[in-house]
């Protein structure tokens, strides 16, 4: 795992600064403190920070082909680049390593653009071809590997992060307004915008050209899973291919020159994960977190799926004096943009857990997205069977839900207030549900926030437009479960779970790896009936049914239990208390001018003295998170706006 920078001038005229990119590079010394390395040719200049996991000795990047007109930098792992390079090698191509790296440069060479179809793995690439005189920045398929860009007089900056943007002379920090109002939605900035207006994420399964004769930029497509679901095929037909397909991915992840290991939560997912691994490495190193709050813990599951494998278990407590405001301070930097979900302070801790003994581990990302793990997918089909009521039936209820939450004592009154919400959402086209799902402030309640001028730099601007404009939607399946696994997949996964992983690994130095989001396993899961993952209450049915011989009983039946903090419980204690309180204060709110400080400290304060949200509109999960995704967002502002982006304030 590495960090990659550079420019290019679109004139063709050669780089006057080299030692720009060399400082953007520097920036992401955390990707890969163990190399470096530059080129400068013409008007390209690269800067590469490397992390040694194959080829350890002679893994040096940038790498050239034979006569050093094609250069290339990478930012992941080729899973397959033993085989390629095998193909390569017997149409006469001679290598000079042993890095998976270098079979890009040889790919494309043979294969011109469409080098990127014979790449199976995790990448961010950037190849600088000096005859044709162009630059591609190629994102891996399901964009497991970040990369930024941005243009401006007549140069092209991008970076595997957008903070190493920061030491570009064209970089103007500027807010980007649609950005922060669908942060606010979905707790993360959806791609391809970023939080900076002129800086864009190269989209996943996506290549850009830069073409340094012509002076022109273009974005292209090169994969698309086909989610239509194929009803031909009975039950234990995906059951025997999902663990083929499963199996292989898991093998070609174990290729490493460093030690390797996993994560394991105890979930289905990573217990599956562990059991394959414990097929070719004995004994596989798992690692794990507990909290001492156990609504949030699953220690003891991990446990026993770490004893079911003779696994090496290794799992740490973190509490709210374990995890320091110190400390949250640099993954607030970390994490490049204002992250709204909890998650990756956990996910941070077990990275930093597992890198004490290994450099690579496996996780069981994407699961849920593929096989309908999520609570929520339950819920969405329970809300599409209250559709099918009359529509007076549904007034009706959720009047009467309405009414009975309002005498009921507080132990029933939530389960009113959600029943209410339920027949609310049931009128909304299916479409509008999975919006309605994945969001944490609608339209109106984030207008409520700002202040007049912020609302005028909206311009109008609207979440749900956005939203229904992407793929998932306009030329998606037609079956609603099977629509809303798309968009959590192309959307969700990639600018949330991705996105926390990358950044929570990176910061400690840490590859992770995730066998589920393999394109072959992709490509096959996306062809499972949503009836053959989810029927009534029954969750990942086909997963199950095809590792019933890996999955312990107690964790075959168990529900999913999210990856989160106690964060209101956190926020009654200090120093949280008074970080909170400062952070959301009216003074710190109004010198900023984004909210209006009266609706923001409202929110700060119901969750400070009602963190169950007892008697209130939302949810105990809904007021939390709006107050951490606006706390987050103003320590974002500190380092990033207020500051000078190093990591603290």
């Amino acid at each position: 795992m590495c960090g990659l920078a550079g420019l290019i001038n679109l004139s063709g005229q050669p780089i006057a600064d080299p030692a720009v990119a060399r400082a953007m590079g520097a920036i992401l010394t955390h990707r890969g403190p163990e190399d470096e390395g530059c080129l400068l040719d013409g008007p390209v200049a690269f800067a590469f920070r490397r992390l040694r996991i194959i080829d350890l000795e002679t893994g040096h990047q940038p790498v050239a082909n034979e006569a050093q007109t094609i250069w290339a930098m990478l930012n992941g792992e080729i899973y397959n680049f033993v085989e390629l390079r095998r193909q390569l090698e017997q149409k006469g191509h001679q290598f000079q390593t042993q890095s998976d790296t270098e079979v890009i440069v040889h790919a494309y060479e043979s294969h011109g653009l469409d080098f990127v179809h014979y790449l199976r793995g995790m990448f961010a690439i950037a190849l600088w071809d000096s005859i044709e005189r162009r630059l591609i920045l190629v994102r891996d398929r399901v964009g497991k590997k970040p990369l930024f860009y941005s243009q401006r007089d007549g140069q092209l900056a991008f970076a595997s992060e957008l903070k190493a943007l920061l030491a570009w002379p064209g970089l103007q920090r500027t807010i980007h307004p649609p950005a922060l109002h669908d942060y606010l939605t979905f707790l993360h900035v959806p791609g391809p915008a970023s939080i900076f207006a002129g800086v864009y994420k190269v989209p996943p399964a996506h290549f850009l050209v830069a073409d340094g004769q012509r002076g022109e930029i273009s974005l292209h497509c090169y994969w698309r899973p086909a989610a239509e679901p194929d009803r031909s095929k009975p039950l234990s037909f995906y059951a025997e291919g999902l663990q083929e397909v499963l199996a292989e991915a898991v093998h070609l992840r174990l290729r490493s020159d460093v030690p390797l290991g996993a994560f394991l939560s105890g979930g289905i997912d990573s217990t599956i994960i562990v059991g394959l691994m414990s097929v070719e490495v004995a004994p596989v190193r798992t690692f794990n977190i507990a909290f001492p709050d156990p609504r949030f813990d699953e220690s003891r599951y991990a446990s026993l799926a770490a004893a079911a494998f003779g696994a090496r278990h290794t799992c740490e407590m973190v509490d709210d004096t374990t995890f320091t405001a110190e400390e949250l301070a640099r993954l607030v930097w970390h994490m490049d943009e204002p992250f709204g979900d909890s998650s990756f302070i956990p996910t941070y801790w077990v990275a930093k857990t597992a890198r004490q003994q290994v450099t690579v581990a496996l996780s069981g990302d994407g699961g849920d997205e593929l096989f309908a793990g999520y609570d929520r997918y339950r819920y969405f089909q329970w809300l599409g069977r209250l559709a099918g009521l009359p529509h007076w039936g549904r007034l009706v209820g959720q009047a009467g839900a309405a009414w009975l939450a309002k005498a009921a004592p507080s132990s029933q009154a939530g389960r009113l207030r959600q029943a209410e919400k339920a027949f609310a959402l049931s009128a909304l086209d299916a479409d509008g549900r999975i919006l309605a799902l994945n969001a944490y402030f609608n339209e109106a309640e984030k207008r409520c926030l700002y202040s007049d001028h912020w609302q005028t730099n909206l311009n109008g601007y609207a979440s749900p437009e956005r939203w229904r404009q992407q793929p998932a939607f306009t030329r998606g399946p037609a079956d609603p479960l099977a629509r809303f696994l798309l968009s959590d997949f192309e959307t969700k996964m990639v600018d949330d779970y991705l996105v926390k992983v990358d950044r929570a690994a990176m910061a400690c130095a840490l590859e992770v790896r995730s066998p589920f989001l393999d394109h072959h396993v992709v490509e096959f899961a996306m062809r499972i009936p949503p009836e053959y993952k989810l029927h009534n209450r029954a969750q990942k049915i086909v997963l199950k049914q095809a590792f019933t011989h890996l999955l312990p009983p107690a964790i075959a039946r168990r529900g999913k239990q999210g990856f989160e903090i106690p964060i209101a419980a956190w926020f009654q204690r200090e120093p949280w208390r008074s970080l909170l309180g400062d952070t959301l204060s009216d003074s710190a709110l109004q010198a900023q001018g984004i909210f209006d400080p009266a609706g923001v400290v409202a929110l700060r304060d119901e969750l400070l003295r009602n963190p169950e949200a007892r008697h209130f509109p939302l949810s105990a999960h809904q007021l939390r998170y709006r107050v951490w995704a606006l706390f987050v967002f103003q320590l974002w502002w500190r380092q990033f706006m207020a500051g000078d982006a190093r990591p603290g304030y």
